[in-house]
């Protein structure tokens, strides 16, 4: 920069020496001064400016060099400039290069870490299945008689379950190693003795042979005591032994089989557990039965001997009665039918019975209008009728009223069950259901008194209304062959008529009654009723 300055006030001093050579004076100016002044001050000037032009010249070398350098330097400086732009494209490449590389690795990671937390997931997931299939294990064959001859089983699975954390390969191979355990013995049956607690005994305990079939049962004999070997719920150390809801046939063979398993048999076997014989156990008895359903019981037994009485009297009445009513009816008839009214009277009063009585008083009035013996036939059955229809109305009345008494029970019972919820809260619904089982037992007791009593008066009522038709079909045949003997009906159109009659039911002959009058006199009247007896 000062050789910039230098080379400039140079110029500028020759460029006022070259002015001042130049200059001319006027006449009127000045006097200029002498010659040997002027050459002195040219001498020193033109030194200057050689010395300047020296410089100068010096200068422009230096400023040549200078700008050589320069150029170099820019030329340099261009190089490295088109280098760094090379080098920030490659470096912008690779950039980018890397930033694919980490999406990359950054969606690998996150893949990874979705796979850890899945198989975290599916770890702890079959981690709680081993835990809750050991559970299972241990629950189920822990205790009872599957532990006696597997004493170390129930131990380690608790072993198992202490363990916060459970790994996955050791222990499914343990888990299917105790599985092959429990199924191997699912597969074979042992004998053995050991100590069980007789329940029917007192529980009292005992050395007793113990047989496991498989899996599906267990059943102990000692002495007079068999049936099934189950598991003490309460401590879980010695096995019971129950009987209950075994009869006795049942118990003997057990004991047979448990004595000898080898000779086979027969064995009760229950699939369900040992529910199904604990249901049979726990069926009460028909003492409690009626126990729990009350004082309402005491009515329905008494309907129930009430019922059972008449049941059993109309029976007895209608198996006599009933007995040669068709026989009766041709006894009377076959003299009539002779001509003999004399004897068929004779024959009727012999009878002693209710076709008797019905034939007697149609044959009595034979000499009386169709009108008048059809009449006293209508009041001979009014009289008879009742021995063969009574007191089947009053087991009806006991078949509608005991299911009503039961109703009431029921009923009685429910409003207890409910103030006990009240008092006591609903927490167990076991109590619930017990209490509305009891009352239940009334309607069921009345159920058993009606249907039975129902059935029998359906019965009775049958053989009672097909006797009485009977006898009454007897008796409208006595009437045709008196009818005959006098003359009033013709073998043809009225016999067909008379057959027609004897045809129809019982109830359609009592309801038609005919019209008792006869020239102007009332037949129903008293002393018609008189004369016609």
């Amino acid at each position: 920069m000062l050789r910039h300055l230098i080379f400039l006030g140079s110029i500028f001093l020759c460029a006022c020496v070259q002015a001042q050579d130049g200059i001319t004076v006027d006449a009127g100016s000045a006097p200029s001064a002498p010659p040997e002044a002027k050459a002195a001050e040219k001498s020193v000037l033109e030194a200057v400016i050689a010395e300047i032009r020296a410089e100068l010249t010096v200068l422009e070398g230096q400023w040549e060099k200078d700008q050589q350098e320069l150029s170099e330097e820019i030329r340099s400086f261009t190089e490295s400039v088109f280098n760094a732009a090379s080098k920030e494209t490659d470096l912008r490449n690779q950039v980018t290069e890397l930033q694919k590389k980490l999406d990359e690795k950054e969606f690998n990671r996150f893949e990874a870490e979705a796979k850890r937390d899945s198989l975290k997931s599916m770890s702890a997931a079959v981690g709680s299945e081993l835990r809750n299939q050991i559970a299972d294990l241990n629950d189920r064959f822990s205790t009872g008689v599957f532990s006696l001859e597997a004493p170390d089983f129930g131990p380690s699975l608790a072993a198992k379950l202490e363990l916060e954390n459970l790994d996955e390969n050791r222990d499914i191979d343990f888990l299917l190693q105790r599985f092959n355990q429990v199924l191997d013995a699912a597969e074979t049956t042992s004998s053995f003795k050991t100590d069980v607690q007789v329940v029917a005994a007192e529980r009292r305990v005992v050395k007793a042979d113990v047989l496991r079939l498989g899996l599906v049962d267990n059943y102990f004999s000692q002495g007079s005591f068999a049936g099934r070997l189950v598991k003490d719920e309460i401590t879980g150390d010695t096995p019971e032994g129950l009987s209950e809801g075994l009869t006795s046939e049942q118990v003997r063979l057990i004991r047979d089989f448990v004595a000898n398993p080898s000779a086979g048999g027969e064995l009760p076997v229950d699939v369900s557990g040992g529910a199904g014989f604990a249901s049979l156990a726990a069926g009460d008895s028909w003492a409690e039965w009626f126990e729990k359903g009350g004082n309402f019981m005491w009515g329905l037994v008494a309907l129930a001997v009430f019922s059972l009485l008449m049941i059993f009297e109309r029976v007895l009445v209608l198996f006599i009665k009933s007995m040669g009513i068709q026989a009766s009816v041709d006894k009377v008839l076959k003299p009539l039918q002779s001509g003999d009214i004399e004897a068929a009277i004779q024959t009727a009063r012999s009878l002693n019975n209710p076709v008797g009585t019905v034939m007697l008083a149609a044959l009595e009035n034979s000499d009386q209008p169709e009108e008048i013996i059809e009449s006293s036939i209508e009041d001979a059955m009014m009289t008879v009728a009742p021995i063969y229809r009574s007191r089947l109305a009053m087991i009806a009345l006991c078949a509608a009223v005991a299911p009503l008494m039961g109703l009431l029970g029921t009923v009685t019972g429910m409003i207890g069950t409910f103030q006990n919820l009240v008092i006591f809260g609903a927490s167990d619904p076991r109590n619930l259901a017990g209490g509305i089982s009891e009352a239940l037992i009334t309607t069921q007791g009345g159920l058993y008194v009606a249907i039975p009593s129902l059935l029998m008066r359906g019965i009775l009522g049958s053989i009672a209304e097909k006797s009485v038709g009977k006898i009454e079909s007897g008796a409208m045949s006595a009437l045709i062959e008196i009818l005959k003997m006098r003359g009033e009906i013709i073998d043809g159109d009225e016999v067909t008529t008379s057959e027609s009659v004897i045809d129809s039911s019982p109830n359609d002959l009592l309801e038609e009654k005919p019209d008792a009058t006869q020239d102007g006199v009332d037949l129903d009247s008293p002393e018609e009723e008189r004369i016609s007896g």
